[in-house]
């Protein structure tokens, strides 16, 4: 049935006779075209913005409020059948005034009819400055890459009087994803992603520069010995990122 009435319309009101809409629009289309059809959607309550003559967001979202209104699909495009419904209820209105003059008054004054314009005789349209209003803002993706240090005490002995301290490094990818190591289907590595813990060089200190490869869960262990006693800064990296934390060995 709405395929029938469409192709009504469409015979009714052919591309060449549609006066008040003569061309189709469509998003980033500009001229007083545009400005006409933001006027007539802000008529009928279809748009609410302002009247640039930009085809941008927000006359792309009334023309798609009126095509639904209308029973037309919700493209966005402001084609020839929504052009030919548009002309159908301008001249309805049209009418319906002109029948309400007669009966105000008696007498009827002939509507005024847009006439077709051809390239030879259409105006040329010099624009306003150039607006950002409905301008699309490309949105960057979160980098979600980071060393993340977990740390637990070890046992304290003859051998390590300052017990051990363990450390669980997690080193996530820009998705946020475990960036784990990976190994070939014969077990050899097929991609390594390493981690490398630096330790202040204090007197005795063990593990001073320690590097180990990520485990499935993105996951390095790092064993520190500390034999003196004080605040340290202990420092991780993994490609570009670095992770610094501070710990207390009393």
């Amino acid at each position: 049935m709405k395929k029938t009435l469409i192709i009504a319309i469409l015979a009714l009101f052919p591309l060449t006779s549609l006066a008040f809409f003569p061309e189709n629009l469509k998003y980033s289309s500009s001229g007083p075209a545009v400005i006409e059809l933001q006027e007539f959607l802000t008529s009928h309550s279809y748009y609410t913005g302002p009247i640039t003559g930009y085809f941008y967001s927000l006359t792309l979202a009334g023309v798609k409020v009126y095509q639904a209104a209308n029973g037309l699909p919700t493209t966005g495009y402001f084609g020839p059948m929504s052009r030919a419904k548009a002309q159908i209820i301008i001249e309805s209105e049209t009418a319906s005034s002109t029948e309400q003059e007669i009966v105000e008054t008696g007498t009827t004054t002939a509507p005024v009819v847009a006439p077709l314009e051809t390239p030879s005789t259409a105006p040329v349209y010099n624009p306003p400055q150039p607006q950002t209003f409905g301008a699309t803002i490309p949105v960057m993706p979160i980098d979600k890459s980071e060393i993340v240090v977990v740390q637990s005490k070890g046992n304290v002995s003859s051998d390590f009087p300052h017990g051990q301290i363990i450390f669980t490094v997690t080193v996530t990818d820009t998705e946020g994803k475990p960036n784990a190591s990976t190994v070939d289907s014969v077990g050899n590595l097929d991609k390594t992603v390493s981690v490398t813990m630096t330790v202040p060089d204090t007197f005795n200190d063990k593990n001073l520069n320690d590097t180990r490869i990520t485990n499935p869960f993105g996951q390095a262990v790092f064993g520190y010995i500390p034999k003196t006693t004080g605040t340290k800064d202990i420092i991780f990296t993994s490609g570009n990122l670095t992770k610094q934390i501070t710990i207390n060995v009393e």
